[in-house]
């Protein structure tokens, strides 16, 4: 699942983590909003899964973290489409290694 926000606010992880917790997978969400020159992209994943959020943020974005949580920062004018596509395609790739 990924959401996206326009927040001053970094809400990134408690925003994914709600989610999370209430749909028991794992949520990308994508802040558009920081004051900052970077969009903030955070996961956070519930124990019972079987992908690692920080594996995915570092390998789509050099971000990090761990099996639950994550983020990385990507260069403003990055559209939506592309960081969605890059989380898409890399858990896609992995859905051999996953069952």
């Amino acid at each position: 699942m990924v959401c996206i926000i326009n927040s001053q606010y970094d809400l990134g992880g408690y925003i994914a983590s709600v989610f999370a917790g209430r749909y028991s997978k794992p949520v990308f969400c994508i802040n558009f909003g920081l004051p900052t020159e970077w969009i903030k992209i955070t996961g956070r994943a519930p124990e019972n899964t079987n992908i690692d959020v920080g594996q995915v943020l570092r390998e789509c974005f050099n971000g990090g973290g761990h099996r639950n949580a994550g983020s990385a920062g990507v260069e403003k004018g990055a559209s939506k489409e592309f960081i969605i596509s890059r989380i898409v395609g890399y858990i896609r790739s992995l859905q051999g290694e996953l069952m």
